[in-house]
Parts: structure tokens; C-alpha cells; sequence
């Protein structure tokens, strides 16, 4: 439940950064639309987590019945994750489209086209934003084990720098979405 209730929290921050740098307005967290939004960025993640999870985890079970050992798999599939994150990556510019309501961007030939020649900067720039929330969580969870005490304290700690960790790196992806769409929908790329 509290995954959830992160989750919910960390996509209404990623919804308010782009409606405010892109629109210049804030978000009303009561109102319909702003739940109508809630739900398309869900599901739009649920869509491109599929988008590269399927793939990934066929070329995986490939590997594995050819028999190829766990450090070759694990490299392949890290080259893979990058290679499918780097085609996919126009499909990122869908979430702050969705947060600002341009409901006509989402579209794949639109979202592709809109994206050209910009797909490695997408992808990059989400993973560089990404990957100190990766190493800092992880780092915490080793710490929390090693420590091995199970005291309400300790516990609300370790709760408290997760959920400040999960926020920080939603208003970070934020204002890279925010940026990116701004970027690539008003920028003239003939100039």
C-alpha cells in the first residue's frame, strides 16, 4: 500500500513540474482532470514498462535455454535494456504531453517523429537522472540489512529517506520531462 501511495505522490509531483514549467500554472489535486491525468500517466507507464520488460525478458529466457551462463546473460541484457531504452525513448516525451493534456502527441508515429535525432540525449538524460536515486536506494537497503535492527526508529528512518528519496528523484524526472518537451515541440529544428 505505501508503494502505491509513493507512487500516486511521485507522478502528481512529476504532473505538477511539467503543467508549471510548461504551462506556467499549478495543478488543483482535487479536480477530475488532474485524477483523468493520474490515471493516463499510470497507464502509460504500465505501457512502456511492457514495451521494454517484454522483450527484455524474451531475449532473456533466450539466453537461457541456449544455456549461456548468468555474467554473459547479465551483460547481454544490460546492452539489450540500453539498446530497446534507446529505440523507445520517444515514447518518454509522452508523459509530460499527457501532463499538460496535448492528448494529440500521443501517438507513436507523432511521438517518433517528434523525437528524431534526439533519441540517445532522451534516454541518457532519463538514466543519468535516474541513477543516483538507483545507487542511493540500494545503498540505504545495504546499509538497513547490515545494520539488522528491527526497532520502530530505525524502521521510520529508513521510511522517511526512501519516500524523500522516491520524491526528489520525481521532481527531478519532473523538470527533464517538463524540458524535453519543451525542447522538442517548440524548438525549430530547421534554424
Amino acid at each position: 500500500v505505501s508503494g502505491i501511495i509513493l507512487v500516486l505522490f511521485a507522478v502528481g509531483i512529476i504532473i505538477n513540474y511539467c503543467r508549471s514549467i510548461i504551462c506556467k500554472e499549478t495543478v488543483d489535486y482535487i479536480s477530475l482532470k488532474f485524477f483523468k491525468r493520474l490515471a493516463f500517466y499510470i497507464l502509460w507507464s504500465f505501457a512502456l514498462t511492457f514495451a521494454i520488460g517484454i522483450p527484455l525478458a524474451i531475449f532473456i529466457m533466450i539466453l537461457s535455454l541456449m544455456g549461456v551462463d548468468a555474467n554473459t546473460s547479465l551483460l547481454l541484457a544490460t546492452i539489450m535494456f540500453f539498446v530497446l531504452g534507446t529505440i523507445l525513448a520517444p515514447l518518454l516525451v509522452g508523459f509530460p504531453a499527457l501532463a499538460v493534456d496535448d492528448y494529440k502527441l500521443i501517438n507513436l508515429s507523432k511521438l517518433f517523429s517528434l523525437a528524431k535525432g534526439n533519441k540517445i540525449s532522451i534516454f541518457f538524460g532519463q538514466f543519468v537522472i535516474m541513477f543516483p536515486y538507483m545507487i542511493l536506494s540500494k545503498m540505504f537497503m545495504y546499509i538497513y540489512i547490515i545494520l539488522g535492527v528491527n526497532n520502530y526508529t530505525v524502521n521510520l528512518f529508513f521510511v522517511v529517506v526512501t519516500i524523500f528519496l522516491g520524491l526528489i528523484d520525481a521532481s527531478f524526472k519532473g523538470a527533464f520531462f517538463a524540458h524535453v518537451y519543451q525542447f522538442l515541440k517548440y524548438y525549430d529544428k530547421d534554424k
